[in-house]
């Protein structure tokens, strides 16, 4: 196969996120992606590397704790989306942690995010921080209905 060259920034960004390997799912790339991650100015250099981690099998708890502390809101969003996994396989205390400080994050989109991946585990944990969401999003409806779409199975928890 040939290498193109990218026409659109986006597409710029995605080929230093997203080098050969990866593309091929070589797990090679993992150190190259790690470093992209954890010390790309470009934020969108570090979401595709965190998104392209994912998609390889290699994402681990310390690369979505990097992308939830990251200056970045769209980072730490997608950082709790695609930490899913790793709440359902039991978090580890600095995962955990990380999506403690979340719960006060300045910005509704990384809130709601919170609570649809909270929604996605199955923990006292989770319903804890989702009570601590609820009680917080008093005035933001958009919040508040994703909390409620989320709480099902922690319901208990929220109300204490």
């Amino acid at each position: 196969p040939t290498l193109t060259r990218p026409h659109t920034p986006s597409q710029v960004y995605q080929r230093q996120a997203q080098p050969w390997p990866a593309r091929q799912n070589h797990k090679s790339a993992t150190k190259h992606l790690t470093k992209l991650l954890q010390f790309s100015a470009n934020p969108k250099a570090r979401l595709h590397a965190l998104c392209t981690l994912e998609g390889l099998g290699q994402l681990r708890a310390e690369h979505a704790v990097a992308g939830m502390s990251d200056h970045h809101p769209g980072v730490r969003e997608h950082a709790i989306r695609v930490s899913e996994p790793l709440l359902r396989s039991g978090p580890d205390d600095a995962l955990e942690q990380a999506l403690r400080r979340l719960v006060d994050d300045t910005k509704i989109r990384v809130r709601r995010q919170l609570a649809f991946s909270l929604g996605e585990w199955d923990s006292p944990t989770a319903g804890e921080l989702l009570g601590h969401l609820a009680k917080a999003s008093a005035g933001q409806p958009n919040l508040q209905a994703a909390i409620a779409s989320y709480a099902v199975g922690h319901l208990p928890l929220i109300h204490t």
